[in-house]
């Protein structure tokens, strides 16, 4: 079965439209050269306005951004057991961006034992977690002693 693309107008074959639950034949109306090429120049004309948006948000969230990128590493090592307090979890990475902004030197949410460790592994819970300095969380990481 053939359809004409509404946007270049040319007939092609059906496996040239990707699958539509609303369209009249369950594809989309677009060909998918032509959807790619609209996606392309979107993402071209708004790339720098999602930029900025998505700068500005970390600015303001850096806490919410540190601690997503936790929750995401402990995910996939699947370190969040479903008891875990995610409310003082998320407490936790709020007050070390106050002291970080109060103390005008970063701190951050230090797992006391690690996700990953070489003899034992830790859980992404509250009561595993600290607010330890930057540099003193890079000692650690790195097998410095402080």
């Amino acid at each position: 079965m053939n359809l004409i693309c509404f946007k270049c107008r040319a007939e092609k074959p059906i496996t040239e439209f990707s699958k539509h639950p609303t369209g009249k034949h369950g594809v989309s109306t677009t060909c998918k050269p032509c959807k790619n090429e609209y996606k392309k120049q979107y993402y071209i004309l708004n790339k720098d306005k999602v930029l900025a948006q998505s700068k500005e948000w970390a600015t303001k969230n850096s806490h919410k951004k540190r601690e997503h990128r936790a929750n995401r590493r402990a995910f996939l090592l699947k370190a969040t057991p479903s008891w875990a307090n995610k409310e003082a979890i998320s407490a936790l990475y709020k007050e070390a961006e106050s002291i970080s902004k109060f103390a005008n030197i970063k701190f951050e949410v230090d797992h006391i034992i690690p996700l990953k460790g070489k003899s034992v592994c830790g859980l992404h819970v509250e009561d595993n977690l600290r607010i330890i300095s930057m540099k003193e969380n890079r000692q650690k990481a790195y097998g410095y002693e402080s």
